[in-house]
């Protein structure tokens, strides 16, 4: 489904989630190292769910989908802003999570310019990777919603929010 139309009401909550739930202590640069370190781990594991069990991996999106917010908060963008890019022109690329790290390497450590359009190219492909899964966007960003305003439900909380009391693990 090309119509980006149906995303939007998602995205806004999600957007707004994102600056909710992330430790707002960081600095730019840390939050940046956050997304990228998030997004190689998370893509990994919707990756190695969707291969192993066939199935799309709608709960690992959704934390994908959290951390490609993250990066493009950081350049005053949206998730919304990679949906043409996504659906018309990019591809996955399978190399695009080791361009990324490197493209962040020498941002952070090198001084090099960070450029919007670089960072869309970047979570489009991303994004494009998602889709090409069968993952159903909105059905991500929602059930990462549910489990964020759960662990959340005031905001972020440093140590990982809302435990459950008899395993200690994250809600």
């Amino acid at each position: 489904m090309n119509d980006i139309s149906i995303y939007t009401g998602q995205i806004t909550r999600h957007r707004q989630l994102v600056e909710e739930t992330v430790d707002t202590t960081l600095t730019r640069e840390q939050r940046i190292l956050m997304a990228t370190l998030g997004l190689i781990g998370e893509y990994g594991e919707a990756s190695r769910y969707h291969m192993e069990a066939a199935l799309p991996p709608t709960d690992e999106a959704g934390d994908v989908l959290w951390y490609v917010h993250l990066m493009l908060l950081q350049f005053d963008l949206s998730l919304s802003d990679t949906f043409i890019p996504a659906l018309l022109g990019y591809r996955a690329e399978p190399s695009i999570l080791s361009e990324i790290a490197e493209t962040v390497k020498k941002h952070i450590y090198h001084g090099r310019e960070l450029a919007p359009e670089t960072v869309i190219r970047q979570m489009s492909c991303i994004v494009r990777s998602l889709l090409d899964m069968d993952i159903d966007i909105n059905e991500s960003l929602a059930a990462n919603e549910t489990k964020l305003r759960r662990r959340y439900p005031t905001g972020f909380v440093t140590g990982g929010g809302l435990r459950d009391a008899d395993t200690g693990i994250s809600k």
